[in-house]
C-alpha cells in the first residue's frame, strides 16, 4: 500500500465518527482556518448532572453581605436528595473573592417540584463584586425512605407593610399514609428576617386528608411558591 492510500484510509478512519456522532445529535468542532485531519477534533462528552440550579435572585443581607436566594430542579424523572450547592462571588475582573456551602430546604428534589434554597455569604456586598455563581456540589441518588410530593396550594395572602401572610393546604394524594410531611413557602425576594427553610406540618398525612398552615414572609409582596413532600411510610393520623 503507497504512502498516499494509507493516508486516505487514516483520515476516512479519524472523520467518519465525527460524522456519525453529529447525526446523532453530539458536536463536533473543526476549526474552519485548519481543514487538515489533525485539526478535526471528537467531541467532548459528558453526564447531565440529575439536578440543575432553576433561578436565582440576588440580595443584600442585614450584614451588608451578598445573599442569594434560589430553587434547584430534577433533570430526569428520578428523585434526587440531599443536595448541596455553593455559592462562589467574583469581582469585576473574574478573581475569586470568597464562597459560601448552602443546601436545599427540602431534602428530596422530586422531578417536577422546585426546592429552594437560601445562602448568605461572607462576601461584602460593596459594589466590589461583579459576578456570582450557584455550583451544584452534592447529591445522591439514593434514599432509605421513599419521598412522595403532597400536592400543596396556596389559599389566600394577606399583606401587610412588612410583607406577606400566606394561608396553604397540602393534600396527600397517595394510597397510603404519608409521614414527617414538610412543607416551604418563600419567594426569590422575601428577605432574611424570614429565610427559605421548611415547616413540618403533618407527622402523619393519611390518604386523601388535608392539613392546613400558614407563613409570614418579610419583604415580600409576590412571585410566591409553595411546595410539600413527605415520607411514604406506615403511621397513624
Amino acid at each position: 500500500m503507497n504512502d498516499h492510500l494509507r493516508l486516505f484510509y487514516i483520515y476516512v478512519f479519524i472523520v467518519a465518527p465525527v460524522f456519525l456522532l453529529n447525526g446523532s445529535g453530539f458536536a463536533a468542532f473543526a476549526a474552519a482556518d485548519c481543514p487538515a485531519p489533525e485539526c478535526v477534533y471528537l467531541p467532548l462528552l459528558s453526564k447531565p448532572l440529575p439536578v440543575r440550579v432553576f433561578e436565582t435572585e440576588r440580595h443584600n443581607s442585614r450584614e451588608d453581605t451578598l445573599r442569594v436566594t434560589g430553587e434547584v430542579i430534577a433533570t430526569s424523572d428520578r428523585p434526587v436528595y440531599e443536595v448541596a450547592l455553593e455559592v462562589r462571588v467574583y469581582d469585576y475582573s473574574g478573581h475569586l473573592l470568597g464562597s459560601s456551602p448552602g443546601i436545599t430546604a427540602l431534602t428530596a428534589t422530586l422531578p417536577g417540584q422546585l426546592n429552594p434554597f437560601d445562602v448568605t455569604t461572607n462576601v461584602d456586598d460593596d459594589g466590589w463584586i461583579g459576578s456570582y455563581e450557584v455550583v451544584i456540589t452534592h447529591w445522591s441518588m439514593e434514599s432509605e425512605q421513599v419521598y412522595r410530593q403532597v400536592a400543596a396550594v396556596i389559599t389566600g395572602m394577606e399583606y401587610i407593610y412588612s410583607g406577606t401572610w400566606v394561608y396553604a393546604e397540602a393534600r396527600n394524594d397517595e394510597i397510603e399514609p404519608l409521614a414527617d410531611v414538610y412543607a416551604v413557602v418563600w419567594s426569590l425576594d422575601q428577605n432574611d428576617y424570614s429565610p427559605v427553610v421548611d415547616q413540618l406540618i403533618a407527622a402523619c398525612l393519611a390518604p386523601g386528608e388535608t392539613v392546613a398552615f400558614t407563613r409570614f414572609l418579610y419583604g415580600a409582596y409576590g412571585n410566591i411558591k409553595v411546595s410539600a413532600q413527605g415520607v411514604l411510610s406506615p403511621c397513624t393520623p
